[in-house]
């Protein structure tokens, strides 16, 4: 998928950048929990939409980027389940890890500098 088409739309569409608002749009559940210093942040399908789950103990710019991360993952890796491929296969999950990053990036350089 190309990120910054996908991004594009999205900002198009929902007329902001800003990761939890495009959230709010796309009815994507935040939730801020400790969460361990192992984990920065997760999404998960929750009945008929989606919840991420933000780690609290993160600075706000961390939880910020976790957020635009997750959200990453939600545009690009809908249907991939990662933590089972993780957990239980030898598929390597990396890819997934940095196109979502690459998505968080994008999207946090164009709301940074959009101020």
């Amino acid at each position: 998928m190309d990120i910054p088409s996908t991004i594009k739309e999205l900002i198009n569409t929902h007329g902001t950048c800003d990761p939890f608002r495009l959230c709010e749009f796309l009815d994507i559940e935040i939730i801020k929990h400790p969460l361990g210093t192992e984990t920065r942040g997760l999404i998960k399908p929750y009945k008929r939409s989606y919840i991420i789950c933000i780690n609290s103990d993160l600075t706000e710019l961390d939880q910020l980027h976790t957020c635009a991360h997750e959200l990453g993952h939600y545009k690009l890796h809908k249907k991939v389940n990662t933590l089972f491929m993780r957990a239980c296969t030898y598929l390597k999950t990396d890819i997934y890890e940095i196109e979502a990053n690459e998505f968080a990036d994008r999207l946090l350089s164009i709301m940074f500098n959009d101020l």
